[in-house]
């Protein structure tokens, strides 16, 4: 039984022992994933930065308008205030 398998066994541990020499070193392939990483990273910061300046403009613009909102409420107060000063002069 094992003359008849032998030859077989023999090529299957060939086949196998060869594949690993096919496929290069493992250092190898981590280096080629590696520079595959590091090129999608560089377009991500190239992408990055347009959108880190977007985000800046927003919050200076939120901040203007928080102050836009604060004056006006200033101002409401004020002509409210001078109104009950010009009714109380016409009494």
């Amino acid at each position: 039984m094992l003359k008849r398998f032998g030859p077989f066994v023999i090529l299957l541990l060939s086949l196998v022992t060869l594949t690993g020499c096919f496929n290069g070193s493992p250092e190898e392939r981590i280096h080629k994933i590696l520079e595959k990483t590091a090129e999608k990273e560089s377009d991500f910061t190239e992408n990055q930065e347009p959108l880190n300046d977007l985000e800046k403009k927003e919050k200076e613009n939120m901040r203007k308008s928080l102050n836009l909102i604060d004056d006006y409420e200033q101002i409401v107060e004020l002509s409210d205030e001078a109104t009950k000063n010009i009714d109380e002069r016409e009494k």
